[in-house]
C-alpha cells in the first residue's frame, strides 16, 4: 500500500508512503526485541527490510508538483473575466480592468510556485538516504520564495511540515531502518557495523547510532527528534534493546 501511494507524483503521496513505512518499521523493531534469538523471525524481518527497498525518493514527487502547478495555472489562464462575471461584475470595462490585475497576480504566483518546485527539485540529492541533503534542499527552496505572498507564501509556511529534519517522516524512517539493520546484524551474531559508515549514522545526531549495555542487554538507538541523547529512553529516543550476543565482546 505504501509503495503504491508513493508512486503518485505528489509530495503528499511520498509523505503518506513514509508514514506507513514508519509504522511497519516500528512494528519490526518491537518484534525483533521480543524474538531476536529466533532465526526464523530474524530471517523474516531481514526480508521485510529488504522488501522495503530504498528510502522514499522525493524527486519524482517534486517534479510532479511542478507539472501540476504549471497545468493548474494553464487551466486558470484566461478565465479571469469569466470568474468576475460569475461574481456579479457585469460591466464589461470594469471586468476587463479587474481581469488584467487578476492576470498579473496569477502569473506572478505561477512564476513563484514554479520557481519553488524547480529549485527544490534541482537541490534534492540523488541519494534518498541523504537526510542532510534533503533538509538543505528544503531550506534552499524556501529561501527562493522567502518574499512571496498568496498561495506561494502558504506553500512556504507549510513545506517545513514534511521537510525539516526535526519534523518530517523521512528522517525518522531512515533512522528506524538503520536501527533495525544494526539490530539484525547483532541478532545474526555478526560483527558490529562500521560506525564510520553512513548506514551507521544517526539522522538526528552528529555521529553514529548510539550503543549502550543496560542490565546485560544491548541497546541500539538514535537520539530521536529532539536531538538529545537520553540513553535510549523509549519515550525520547528511537531504538531497540536486545539480549547481548554471547559471541561478541562488550
Amino acid at each position: 500500500m505504501a509503495r503504491h501511494l508513493g508512486e503518485d507524483p505528489l509530495v503528499v503521496s511520498a509523505v503518506i508512503h513514509a508514514s506507513i513505512e514508519r509504522q511497519v518499521l516500528d512494528a519490526s523493531l518491537r518484534v525483533l526485541e521480543r524474538h531476536s534469538r529466533e532465526p526464523s523471525v530474524v530471517a523474516g524481518l531481514s526480508k521485510v527490510l529488504k522488501d522495503l527497498g530504498t528510502p522514499t525518493d522525493l524527486r519524482p514527487n517534486v517534479a510532479g508538483e511542478f507539472v501540476l502547478s504549471h497545468r493548474t495555472c494553464e487551466v486558470l489562464g484566461g478565465k479571469e473575466t469569466e470568474f468576475l462575471t460569475s461574481m456579479g461584475i457585469t460591466n464589461v470595462d470594469e471586468a476587463r480592468f479587474r481581469s488584467l490585475r487578476l492576470t498579473w497576480v496569477r502569473q506572478a504566483n505561477e512564476a513563484t510556485l514554479l520557481k519553488f518546485w524547480r529549485t527544490y527539485y534541482e537541490a534534492l540529492p540523488k541519494d534518498p538516504d541523504d537526510v542532510s541533503g534533503i533538509e538543505a534542499a528544503a531550506e534552499q527552496a524556501k529561501k527562493a520564495i522567502a518574499d512571496a505572498s498568496g498561495p506561494a507564501r502558504f506553500l512556504y509556511d507549510q513545506i517545513s511540515l514534511f521537510t525539516d529534519t526535526n519534523d518530517h517522516p523521512f528522517a525518522t524512517a531512515i533512522a528506524q531502518r538503520r536501527v533495525l539493520k544494526a539490530g539484525l546484524t547483532f541478532a545474526k551474531g555478526l560483527v558490529r557495523p562500521d560506525p564510520a559508515s553512513r548506514e551507521s549514522r544517526d539522522p538526528f545526531g552528529n555521529g553514529p547510532l548510539k550503543y549502550a549495555s543496560p542490565g546485560g542487554n544491548l541497546r541500539i538507538y538514535s537520539v530521536g527528534l529532539d536531538g538529545k541523547d537520553d540513553g535510549g529512553d523509549r519515550k525520547r529516543d528511537l531504538g531497540i534493546e536486545l539480549p547481548y550476543p554471547s559471541n561478541l565482546k562488550r
